[in-house]
């Protein structure tokens, strides 16, 4: 069983409407007048069970806190093994309590979080990637569900979290002829494949 949680907008026009406000949209790089809704989804066996949708407001609680509640009430009455998240909730709160209350966590790391070989010096995901992306060998092709990506798994400390597993990935985009921009994709079982991660 997993715990999918994300959020996303639903614009409106009223001005007066309750809790309506401005937030940023990653998807057009502005700004949108609506509500942001905070949602818990539970996936099992193919079914997709949305649950405990809750209305973000700048005036309360951070989105964080909302999936920390999620997280907290879900796994109290659920049995989940893992918990999805983009790079949005990927911070050190929520990777803690999943690892409290021992819940695998996947989901998109940036660029900018600072890992560590060994004892080695610490060093930004993203210049680790500059440093092995001409490499052709440092990557293997994999095609999931008709999609080609370029993988490249790491196990690294991370800064305040411990070792987990990083798959930075590329997927070929049919439409454009490319490769799109690497996405770093993080699991705290170092056990799990990187086919599975991704």
């Amino acid at each position: 069983v997993s715990l999918i949680i994300d959020d996303s907008i639903s614009k409106k026009t009223g001005k007066h409407i309750e809790e309506a406000q401005y937030h940023k949209d990653h998807g057009s790089k502005g700004y949108v007048f609506g509500h942001q809704i905070v949602t818990t989804l539970i996936v099992c066996m193919g079914l997709l069970l949305p649950l405990f949708p809750k209305l973000y407001s700048k005036k309360t609680q951070s989105k964080i806190e909302l999936a920390k509640q999620n997280i907290e009430y879900a796994s109290s009455k659920i049995r989940i093994s893992q918990v999805i998240i983009d790079s949005w909730y990927m911070c050190n709160e929520i990777i803690k309590l999943c690892l409290k209350k021992g819940l695998t966590l996947i989901g998109n790391i940036k660029s900018n979080r600072v890992i560590q070989f060994e004892r080695g010096n610490w060093i930004k995901l993203g210049k680790y990637y500059k440093s092995i992306s001409r490499n052709k060998k440092a990557f293997q092709t994999v095609v999931i569900d008709d999609a080609t990506y370029k993988i490249h798994s790491i196990i690294v400390r991370l800064k305040k979290v411990g070792f987990v597993k990083i798959v930075i990935s590329r997927q070929w985009l049919e439409n454009k002829k490319k490769w799109s921009r690497p996405f770093y994709i993080m699991c705290t079982d170092i056990s799990k494949s990187d086919v599975y991660i991704l």
